[in-house]
């Protein structure tokens, strides 16, 4: 494999550092990959692969809080449904509270494996992230095949 430049290691990593930034982040490698998408296909896939995982996080994000939102329609139904029951509404107050946290672990899981990946880049080396990355790269592949 040949030697990556430093100036793309570089941008390779910023575009995966976005991910700390969360909602704003995923601007950071989508302007990386507008500018250097021509220039360099190392940058191109890293840019690419980091603004896909920064993008399904955030529709993760948006969906898991639309179920803790939706969590507390359990509350009240059990509430109104059984409201002798105080094991019953214990059981359904534990819903969104267990919803928040795996929220919370699936995005410092998602930080560390971004920081991870601005690592590897930074060093030189061709990551993928896992599920999209090689799906990516055969993407891409296909595309300049294709291409006149």
């Amino acid at each position: 494999m040949k030697e990556i430049p430093f100036e793309e290691r570089i941008l390779a990593a910023l575009s995966h550092i976005g991910i700390v930034m969360y909602l704003t982040g995923v601007i950071l490698p989508g302007v990386v990959w507008t500018v250097y998408k021509d220039k360099s296909k190392y940058i191109k896939l890293q840019a690419l692969q980091a603004m896909t995982f920064q993008l399904a996080l955030m529709l993760a994000f948006m969906l898991g809080m639309v179920a803790y939102i939706a969590s507390f329609g359990l509350i009240f139904l059990t509430a109104f449904m059984m409201p002798q029951s105080g094991i019953a509404s214990a059981a359904s107050i534990a819903v969104p509270f267990a919803i928040i946290i795996a929220i919370l672990a699936i995005y410092a899981i998602s930080i560390i494996y971004g920081l991870y990946a601005a690592y590897s880049t930074y060093l030189g080396r061709d990551f993928r992230y896992i599920l999209i990355g090689n799906k990516i790269a055969e993407k891409l592949r296909q595309k300049s095949n294709t291409a006149p």
